[in-house]
Formats: C-alpha cells, sequence, structure tokens
C-alpha cells in the first residue's frame, strides 16, 4: 500500500493508467489479506484516498460496498477483543475517518452506520487511554500516537465529547510523567505537534519547552522534527517532500491522516 500511495503522490508515470493498481487489488484478493499494509483494510483506505483526491475516477460506494461490509466485521471483532491492539484500532479510525471525510451521495445508512463503527472503536482507544499505566516506551508511544490521532479527528469532523476524557486526562498524565522522565526525540515531536493541533496555549509552552530541551541543534535526521521545523504541513511543501523522499513512506503515510495540511 505504502509503495502506490508514494507512486501515485510522486506522479509516478508508472501509476498513471492504473494498472499497478489493479494488480495489487489482484493480489490482495488472492492472498485474503486484511491487513492494513498489504491487505483489504489498506486497499479500501486507498482508493478511497485516491478517489477523493482525483488520482482515479468512480463511484466510491459502488467500488467499496463489498470491502465496507468485510471492514465492519473485522472492526467490531476488534472492538471485542479482551486485548488492545492499538496499531491496528488506529488503522481501522483511519479508514472511517477517510470513509466520512470524502462527502458522497450515500444513503443515510451507509453513512450512520460508518460514523457508528467509528464511534465503537475510539471509545476501545478510550479505554486503553483511561486504564493503562505509562509503563515502557510501547504504551508511551501509542498513547502519543492516539492523541495525534484525536486531535487530527477534532479538527476534521468528530465531536469532543466522544474523546475529550481520554485526551485531556492522557495529555495532563504525559506532561507530569515528562517532568521527571525524559521522553525520545520522536515522543516528543510528535506529542509537541498534536497540541499545535490542537492549539490549547498552556499545553503548547509545556511540550514546547520539553522539545526545546532535547533537540540538538541543526537539521535532524526525524521527519518529525522535520515538520514542525520547515513548516511542511501546509499542503504544497508536503506534497513536494513526498515527492523528493523514498525513505519514508510510512511517515508520508502517518503524517497525511493524522496532521491537518493546509491549502
Amino acid at each position: 500500500m505504502l509503495d502506490i500511495l508514494h507512486g501515485y503522490l510522486s506522479t509516478d508515470p508508472a501509476f498513471s493508467d492504473g494498472t499497478l493498481l489493479d494488480e495489487w487489488v489482484s493480489e490482495v484478493v488472492e492472498t485474503g489479506d486484511h491487513g492494513f499494509e498489504n491487505g483489504l483494510l489498506g486497499l479500501g483506505w486507498l482508493i478511497c484516498y485516491l478517489l477523493q483526491k482525483n488520482y482515479i475516477q468512480g463511484d466510491v460506494d459502488e467500488i467499496l460496498t463489498d470491502v465496507d461490509d468485510t471492514i465492519y466485521k473485522l472492526a467490531i471483532k476488534e472492538v471485542l477483543e479482551s486485548e488492545y491492539h492499538v496499531n491496528t484500532l488506529l488503522y481501522f479510525v483511519t479508514y472511517y475517518q477517510q470513509r466520512l471525510q470524502y462527502r458522497t451521495k450515500t444513503h443515510f445508512y451507509r453513512s450512520f452506520t460508518h460514523f457508528e463503527c467509528l464511534k465503537l472503536l475510539l471509545e476501545k482507544l478510550n479505554l486503553f487511554m483511561l486504564r493503562e499505566p505509562l509503563k515502557d516506551n510501547e504504551i508511551i508511544g501509542q498513547k502519543i500516537d492516539v492523541i495525534l490521532k484525536y486531535t487530527f479527528l477534532l479538527k476534521a469532523h468528530i465531536d469532543e465529547k466522544l474523546v475529550e476524557e481520554a485526551l485531556y486526562t492522557t495529555i495532563e498524565e504525559l506532561n507530569l510523567f515528562f517532568g521527571h522522565t525524559t521522553p525520545t526525540l520522536d515522543q516528543i515531536t510528535k506529542f509537541h505537534l498534536a497540541i499545535l493541533q490542537y492549539k490549547n496555549p498552556h499545553w503548547e509552552k509545556k511540550t514546547k519547552a520539553l522539545l526545546d530541551s532535547i533537540k540538538a541543534p541543526g537539521p535532524n535526521p526525524s521527519p518529525w522534527v522535520s515538520l514542525i521545523d520547515n513548516d511542511i504541513w501546509k499542503q504544497e511543501h508536503f506534497i513536494r517532500s513526498a515527492q523528493m523522499d523514498v525513505t519514508n513512506k510510512i511517515f508520508l503515510f502517518l503524517a497525511l491522516t493524522n496532521v491537518i495540511t493546509e491549502s
């Protein structure tokens, strides 16, 4: 999925006739993979994204009818799991945020189903945020990823009431935690970026001070630091960066689906 996405964004002529996308669709169908990077979930998101951005043409609801039905069943199964598979939950959220972001003439039932499924996924993530202690870097990173996703969704289309308790509690928890434990550079950069999206001056001051305290002067290899330093969340800068960079395809996807770009 990441190779196909990068190919379209970089206007690679090899992708212009849709042959490579069609071949990948056939491969996903044959393998029965339901995952995000190489399977049905990522395929559904990618098709919706490419249609929305006019890289390909078609009726998104007709194309994704069967995909929607399968992903709905998979999402409900994930919600009912006893454990928190945070990355998987975020992939499902990303699929539904794209389906809801792309305004179509679809009938009410389909859009209602997308939104209700998104709410269930957010409820599961809220439980993770409120119940899981900050016991290791994996949990810290996952909570920051969820905060970045939540601040994106709040600027896009969801009611703050759906996530506010988990969002506020976890931001305060992390600020307190980082008061006596130094975060990694990527952790604090993504955390600061999320706060910038949310536009809370009090929190911005805290996260900016933390970032400045550990960021070395001069060029930095972290793409997340570059995103803040170079202001590339502006749409034209972001796409230009994506066209030039073939090494950070996962960053490209994560930034596209978690950072509000400006036109």
